[in-house]
């Protein structure tokens, strides 16, 4: 991808993560939760894509050409052999940029899509509160993460064109007040299901959508 679209495709490519949970959660309604093996089957059989992936994708020029660049200088003994992208990263020209970038994916991670991994289990207490037996709890979860992830791929979508209009800090900051807000408000002032499910996939554009 040239750099102009690389906002756009790291969109597309994160998407495809939504499509993934909506499909594992709707697998699931279709076998049931008990039979959570075959689930597992189903998921692992995408693997199968890396071989094919492997072997009709080519390699970005530019990168062949990096590649070939450093292989001439180690070969030559030359300077430019021993840089390592981790060590540039971290050397003088980048390190407050790395440091600064890293914390900021530290803390979406684990306080925003982190959160995101109890969506079910809240779903399921609240659910068992309202009288509903454990596979109604169960079921309900499932359609959470639907919703979650159908969401999430409106964020997905929506983050490259944002970042390539008003900039990547400009969209990383709104996705970052979205999710901020919208998580508490539908955990904390909510009282049914029916209520979270309403906000359940502006959470997931937020909150997932800023991984793009």
């Amino acid at each position: 991808w040239p750099d102009r679209l690389r906002a756009k495709a790291g969109a597309m490519l994160q998407s495809a993560a939504a499509f993934g949970y909506f499909f594992a959660a709707l697998i699931t309604r279709a076998v049931d939760v008990a039979s959570w093996r075959y689930v597992y089957l189903v998921g692992a059989a995408p693997a199968i894509f890396v071989l094919f992936i492997r072997l009709l994708i080519k390699e970005p020029e530019r990168w062949i050409e990096v590649r070939d660049r450093r292989k001439l200088a180690k070969a030559g003994g030359t300077k430019e052999a021993e840089a390592f992208t981790l060590k540039q990263l971290f050397g003088p020209a980048l390190r407050r940029d790395t440091i600064v970038a890293s914390t900021l994916a530290f803390t979406v991670l684990l306080a925003l899509w982190g959160a995101t991994m109890w969506i079910p289990s809240v779903i399921r207490e609240v659910g068992a509160r309202e009288g509903l037996g454990l596979t109604d709890q169960n079921r309900y979860a499932t359609y959470a993460v639907m919703l979650l992830n159908g969401g999430s791929l409106f964020g997905y979508l929506g983050f490259g064109p944002l970042a390539d209009r008003f900039g990547r800090r400009a969209a990383f900051l709104l996705f970052l007040i979205g999710g901020v807000i919208v998580f508490p408000v539908t955990f904390l002032m909510t009282t049914s299901i029916t209520q979270i499910f309403f906000l359940l996939p502006l959470v997931g554009a937020f909150t997932l959508g800023i991984t793009s």
